[in-house]
């Protein structure tokens, strides 16, 4: 009976270490592409970057979009914050008359010195 406490005991102690607060993120980075589209058509990839620090933040961007007809392509940039900056860009992604019909994915990466923020998006091309 003893070991069967000992074990409840460290598992108990594991959920309230897991249960405590994480410290808050000093930025985030979202990526919105969504929507119906047909194949010639464009589509609007919007970028967002949230400061939530009181200092500047040197950010690394990877934006990866799943082009159809195409195939992988990958965008990456450097942007620095100022304290509790946002920015936003919109990129134009041209799809060829040959895309197919399908679902496609694009995700953000933004990494510091010692953070990541992750997102993702898709669209569907319908022909």
């Amino acid at each position: 009976m003893k070991p069967f406490v000992l074990m409840s005991a460290a598992a108990m102690s594991l959920l309230v270490l897991s249960a405590a607060p994480a410290a808050a993120q000093s930025f985030v980075a979202e990526v919105d592409c969504g929507g119906v589209v047909a194949p010639g058509d464009t589509v609007p990839v919007t970028v967002r970057l949230e400061s939530q620090s009181q200092q500047s933040i040197k950010l690394d961007i990877v934006l990866e979009l799943q082009i159809p007809g195409v195939g992988p392509r990958t965008k990456t940039t450097t942007v620095t914050l100022a304290a509790n900056q946002d920015a936003s860009r919109t990129l134009q992604l041209h799809l060829p008359l040959r895309a197919p019909a399908g679902e496609y994915q694009g995700s953000v990466t933004a990494t510091s010195d010692s953070e990541m923020s992750f997102d993702t998006c898709s669209f569907k091309v319908q022909r």
